[in-house]
């Protein structure tokens, strides 16, 4: 059985910080314009987010405009597929500040995965939250996600989502941990 997500999907998200609005929406319904670019490139080469995520695979090289390209064009490609699920946070004003997503179409157990912009903290708790409630919706009945060991506030995330640390997963390595949570009913 496959996730049935919406066709279109806008859900309000605020900063538990500053209560601002923000959209969360599916990835594909962005356009890849130059400011949509720009902000993708600026937030992941934010340097705590650089260094958690970025730094090694670019072996020490600024996250670049081509990659911000591949990776809208990754996420469009995922919902044409059905292989996958990324959405993108914006602000009120349509400006990017966050990316969330499910990184397999797994019902009983799918990876999620995000980031988000230093000058929106506070934003990643609801986020994940509106995430878990549309997963469930679509099918999903439990999800999982690596932190590496040192990422205390992505762990933080997590738990304040209901994620439990779980020492024995496969997917954990040397280098991280990993927390699930059951979101669905097991039919």
């Amino acid at each position: 059985m496959a996730p049935k997500f919406d066709a279109v999907i806008r859900r309000e998200v605020r900063n538990v910080r500053t209560g601002a609005a923000h959209v969360l929406q599916r990835a594909d319904a962005i356009q890849p314009t130059g400011q949509n670019l720009a902000d993708i490139v600026r937030i992941c080469n934010e340097p705590l987010l650089y260094s958690s995520l970025f730094a090694e695979g670019l072996a020490g090289k600024p996250y670049p405009r081509e990659k911000a390209v591949s990776f809208l064009t990754w996420a469009a490609d995922g919902w044409r597929a059905g292989t996958h699920f990324a959405f993108l946070v914006t602000t009120a004003g349509g400006r990017v500040a966050a990316a969330i997503d499910i990184k397999g179409a797994r019902l009983d157990g799918s990876e999620v995965g995000y980031w988000c912009s230093a000058e929106h903290s506070g934003l990643m708790t609801p986020t994940l939250a509106v995430l878990c409630d549309l997963a469930r919706a679509a099918g999903f009945t439990d999800l999982y996600a690596r932190t590496k060991i040192a990422n205390v506030r992505s762990q933080a995330v997590l738990l304040r989502n209901g994620f439990v640390l779980d020492p024995a997963a496969p997917e954990a390595g040397e280098r991280h941990f990993v927390f699930r949570r059951s979101i669905g009913d097991r039919a």
